[in-house]
């Protein structure tokens, strides 16, 4: 099977179990631990999740961009290191100012989580696909098993940290004593210039990854500012819950043709254009009719969870689908500052969007309450993408298909009339049965309206 073909299959299969387990935890933890709890954890996750960025995303992205090239191991394990005690500070100093709870276990889930990224970031770099997969596989899978049972032995979300912990340092395990003797015969010595040329592509990212937690995390920590624990434990589940889902599909493709764009830009300018737009076209397809009957089905998914108050707040969730399928639309619109290496401009653009999403978080949740706070994410990463997009339409041509937009729009439109007319069911079972039907009705849509088939274009491209 060709490498290509056989990497988006794994990615695909990967990226699917992963959303479909996150799926699973969030509904678990709405029934182990009350929305107070699944609040205090949230915050704390955020804190954890910006602390990691801060201390590896540089590095993680610059393993990305050189290391096929470089092939240097014992350089980048001795850069993780450093990175990972970077992590923890951070996270120590973020939890004094938020008053948050510093562990063991957190602590150690700092470290594996960090590893993870590093690891993550490695095997899709040196095609390890198989590697990758188990690695994804071991930090999805400990978000359930064995999470649920300790979390209901003893009744703490550090239980949550543990089981996730344990699996991927079994992983970690494995992987060294397979690899012991290749591993004791690296060259662990810092190459001063290398470690310039990663800082210089990866330092950048850093400020990114302050304005990217700010875009999508800061919101929690104003709402446990004018609210409380309870109303972050309510917008957090159905953060999450559509996060699980959507960042999922998002980053089939997003992740599926990063490494494809990178390896084209070195042949030519025009080649890498058309292939980022083929890239574009297909998440549309992917994503509009997903978040379309997401949206239109919302209070019945979120009628899964424990209580009213998540599904009563089903605007959260759908502001949200809306806010990640444009952030799936930003990876790729600013494509062409990762490609000249100008990421500076991805932190000065994400700047300005994480600024306008404060300031409307402050001005419009006191009056419309913490909800709102999902439609201030939307609105911050639009005005991102119309920024970039003003910035690079001269040097990197990226084009909508306007008879595929409207085939979109059409075909939703219709649906929906259809749906409003004729099903008046809300049942679970009806979700999924008119699930289906949509599906196949989408498909049937794109190969009357002579669309695409992904499967002929990946065929072709590879």
């Amino acid at each position: 099977m060709n490498n290509h073909k056989k990497d988006l299959i794994v990615h695909t299969f990967v990226r699917i179990l992963g959303g479909l387990i996150a799926f699973i935890s969030v509904f678990l933890l709405t029934y182990i631990f009350p929305a107070t709890e699944i609040g205090k954890y949230n915050l704390i996750l955020s804190s954890i999740n910006i602390s990691i960025s801060l201390g590896t995303l540089w590095l993680t992205q610059s393993i990305l961009r050189y290391y096929h090239v470089d092939k240097n191991l014992g350089f980048i394990i001795s850069l993780s290191i450093y990175s990972l005690i970077t992590s923890v500070v951070f996270y120590i100093i973020f939890a004094f100012i938020f008053k948050q709870e510093i562990n063991f276990w957190i602590l150690t889930y700092i470290v594996i989580f960090g590893i993870y990224s590093i690891g993550d970031s490695f095997f899709r770099s040196s095609n390890k696909i198989y590697y990758y997969m188990f690695l994804e596989l071991a930090i999805s899978i400990g978000k359930v098993f064995p999470m649920y049972f300790l979390a209901i032995t003893f009744k703490s979300i550090n239980a949550i940290f543990a089981s996730q912990i344990l699996l991927v340092s079994l992983l970690l395990l494995y992987l060294i004593i397979r690899n012991f003797k290749r591993i004791s015969n690296f060259n662990y010595r810092v190459d001063w210039i290398e470690f310039k040329k990663y800082l210089k592509f990866g330092f950048p990212l850093v400020g990114l990854t302050i304005s990217n937690w700010v875009l999508s995390a800061s919101d929690r920590y104003i709402i446990s500012f004018l609210g409380n624990n309870s109303q972050v434990g309510i917008y957090s589940t159905n953060y999450l819950l559509a996060n699980s889902i959507y960042m999922m599909f998002s980053l089939i493709v997003l992740g599926a043709f990063h490494p494809m764009i990178m390896r084209e830009w070195h042949i030519s300018k025009e080649s890498t254009e058309k292939l980022v737009n083929q890239s574009l076209d297909i998440y549309l397809g992917l994503m509009i009719p997903l978040s379309f009957y997401g949206i239109l089905k919302s209070h019945i998914l979120l009628s899964l969870f424990k209580g009213v108050s998540y599904s009563h707040y089903s605007i959260i969730f759908n502001w949200t689908v809306l806010g990640i399928f444009l952030y799936g639309l930003s990876m790729l619109f600013h494509k062409y500052f990762e490609l000249i290496q100008k990421t500076s401009l991805i932190l000065y653009f994400n700047m300005i969007s994480a600024v306008i999403n404060v300031i409307l978080n402050f001005i419009l949740i006191p009056y419309f309450g913490f909800q709102i706070a999902a439609f201030a994410t939307f609105l911050s990463y639009l005005t991102y993408i119309i920024l970039v997009y003003l910035r690079t339409r001269k040097h990197f041509k990226l084009k909508f298909n306007s008879y595929h937009l409207l085939v979109h729009l059409s075909f939703n439109f219709f649906y929906f009339v259809l749906d409003k007319i004729l099903i008046n069911n809300d049942s679970l079972i009806c979700f999924f049965a008119e699930g289906i039907i949509y599906i196949a009705s989408v498909i049937l849509i794109y190969q009357f309206t002579n669309m695409f088939k992904i499967t002929n274009w990946i065929r072709k491209k590879v």
